[in-house]
């Protein structure tokens, strides 16, 4: 049996089906990899820090979310205090009230009433301590009463579901809250902001 070669022009298309890539080729594909990399290196680095400041303001809902059901399951009101920090970063503090019966200097017992002696905290905010480059503010706008917010500002979640605050000038008294307080959480690195809102009947949202 006699086995007949193959045309020259098909050993050459054979030839090109094995072949890899070329050295050219291979340093253009890597080229335009490191390139697409750089160009979308700024983006992730954005996405993921602005992930921080919604995960702040995360954070930031659930403390609020758990003063108000603390307040339902204790009987006692939260307090909440409201700090700027000027140079530092603004904090959070949260505490029960409670009631001296025995007059001993020993808190005793939880105080449905926002004018009662604060515990120690037992929930706090402070973006310095957690190592996170957020910050907070506050913006009581359009409620009753004088609510310009100063050195601090106390809100009061009440065993009834209703939210309180505190006037900071005469007649310093607590009064109904009648419209949502914003919390803007901002990422200093960015300036991208994240908003919670707390509304009158204590109900805490998120909103980005």
């Amino acid at each position: 049996m006699r086995l007949t070669p193959l045309p020259r022009n098909r050993l050459r298309s054979y030839d090109r089906s094995r072949a890899g890539f070329t050295l050219i080729e291979i340093m253009i594909v890597v080229s335009v990899v490191a390139l697409m990399a750089a160009l979308a290196a700024p983006s992730i680095i954005r996405i993921v820090q602005d992930r921080k400041s919604q995960k702040d303001a995360l954070s930031l809902l659930g403390m609020l979310q758990d003063a108000h059901t603390r307040a339902f399951g204790r009987g006692a009101a939260v307090l909440v205090t409201y700090t700027e920090g000027g140079a530092n970063p603004d904090r959070i503090n949260f505490r029960e009230s409670m009631l001296n019966v025995d007059n001993v200097g020993t808190l005793d017992i939880p105080n449905p009433s926002c004018s009662g002696t604060p515990s120690a905290v037992v929930r706090f905010w402070n973006p310095t301590d957690r190592e996170r480059g957020t910050n907070i503010t506050m913006n009581m706008n359009g409620q009753a009463g004088s609510f310009v917010v100063g050195a601090s500002q106390e809100l009061c979640f009440t065993p009834r579901g209703g939210t309180r605050g505190k006037t900071v000038v005469p007649p310093i008294q607590w009064v109904n809250l009648n419209d949502a307080i914003q919390f803007t959480v901002r990422a200093n690195d960015t300036g991208n902001d994240r908003f919670v809102y707390l509304y009158p009947n204590g109900i805490s949202r998120l909103r980005i």
